[in-house]
């Protein structure tokens, strides 16, 4: 509900992840398969961009030397790039703490990102409290 709220007020959702791109026929599986509540409410349509590294490259940058961030922050601060003047990455939403490096290298305000567990319970990463859309 709380992405689908925020892309109905004009903002582009974008999906960021450090998995290889052989892996984006699954992934792309993944987000349509996600969904909340009775509603069966989907995630909002966005770009999705993956490592173009191959699949043992990948693995190792996220799972051995758990620095996925060193594919991200490049990845963003290129796209950031793409529309010029003002940094157009308003909010980050992440499910680990590389996540939210990601976002504060390329400018995005610390009180503007949020850590997502597996749960669904969002946390504000300024003050480790967690919060919900409701």
């Amino acid at each position: 509900k709380m992405l689908n709220k925020i892309a109905e007020q004009g903002y582009l959702i974008v999906y960021l992840t450090a998995r290889p791109i052989g892996q984006s026929n699954t992934t792309k599986k993944y987000l349509n398969w996600v969904s909340e509540g009775s509603e069966k409410m989907k995630l909002p349509n966005g770009p999705l961009f993956l490592s173009p590294a191959d699949i043992l490259s990948a693995l190792k940058l996220e799972v051995i030397v758990k620095a996925p961030e060193e594919f991200k922050v490049p990845l963003l601060k290129d796209l950031a790039g793409c529309f010029g003047g003002d940094n157009p990455i308003y909010s980050g939403f992440g499910n680990r703490e590389t996540d939210t490096y990601s976002y504060i290298a390329v400018g995005v305000e610390y009180q503007n990102i949020f850590q997502i567990d597996s749960s669904g319970v969002v946390t504000h990463m300024v003050d480790g409290k967690t919060i919900s859309y409701e």
